[in-house]
């Protein structure tokens, strides 16, 4: 059994290829297994004009605390981040960044 712990902080940072997503990790870390990113691509909550593409969601596992998103995926994004736990238990996800 997982302890609920959700990552903490979630950030976007603009990199020469894209944006690095990164979150704080749990205080207690020994049970996670992964984290789940959830992209919500031209979300019409954040995106002004749809960030100029249709709206999708992807789903990116990650096993560390950051991951980068390519410019030519995503322009104009939000997204969440869910821990996944060795038990494959699901914790609820952070936030949405936007």
């Amino acid at each position: 059994m997982c302890t609920t712990w959700l990552p903490g902080r979630p950030t976007c940072t603009d990199v020469p290829t894209g944006n690095k997503l990164s979150w704080t990790p749990p205080a207690v870390t020994s049970n996670i297994d992964h984290y789940e990113i959830t992209i919500y691509s031209s979300d019409p909550y954040c995106c002004w004009n749809g960030g100029g593409s249709l709206p999708f969601v992807g789903l990116w596992t990650v096993y560390g605390t950051d991951t980068i998103v390519p410019t030519a995926y995503a322009r104009c994004y939000s997204f969440t981040v869910t821990t996944i736990c060795k038990d494959g238990m699901r914790v609820d996800c952070s936030e949405k960044k936007m």
